[in-house]
């Protein structure tokens, strides 16, 4: 068993994810293709900024005016959308409109608030790897319940717990390696 987090450093992203990531992929075999989600200006705390550094080329997708400072990056597909479960907003559809491969490599999720929800959601696309935020105050399996317009400033409970991902990691096929605070 490899202990991931000795391998956590933050170039870019928050909480050692980098580094984490940078480790994860020498031991299986990518594309170099990634999605990233609630990706902010895809700068700061940014999962991504890194691989893009390194050559990769995948999709950013984000909601706020942050958006528009995505746009002329580097092998990058950039929409402004806000994902939800409604028809025309799923995550598979905001996908389909781009060149990613179905199995593409990193998905890194931050939206927080549905961020489980959407990760469920996902039927066409496959990731390698999913890094996605959760909520470190309960020890619970929890989630918040699925809301379309779901901000966090407007919820002090946000996102789904550790045990909640674990559960539909499971369901999904994936195993866990890790985790940050």
């Amino acid at each position: 068993m490899i202990h991931l987090n000795k391998f956590a450093k933050s170039i870019y992203s928050q909480s050692g994810e980098d580094g984490i990531i940078e480790a994860i992929f020498q031991h299986i075999p990518c594309t170099n293709t990634y999605c990233e989600f609630g990706a902010g200006d895809g700068h700061f705390v940014s999962n991504t900024k890194r691989l893009r550094e390194l050559g990769w080329t995948g999709v950013l997708i984000e909601g706020s005016s942050d958006a528009d400072k995505l746009k002329g990056l580097a092998g990058v597909t950039a929409i402004k959308a806000f994902i939800s479960l409604e028809s025309g907003e799923t995550l598979d559809e905001l996908l389909a409109t781009t060149n990613l491969p179905a199995d593409f490599d990193l998905m890194s999720v931050d939206i927080d608030g549905n961020d489980l929800w959407v990760w469920d959601s996902l039927k066409n696309y496959r990731p390698k790897c999913v890094v996605i935020e959760y909520n470190y105050k309960y020890n619970e399996s929890l989630t918040i319940f699925y809301e379309r317009n779901h901000r966090f400033a407007n919820n002090s409970y946000y996102g789904a717990t550790a045990r909640a991902l674990f559960k539909l990691a499971a369901t999904k096929g994936y195993d866990c390696v890790g985790f940050t605070a």
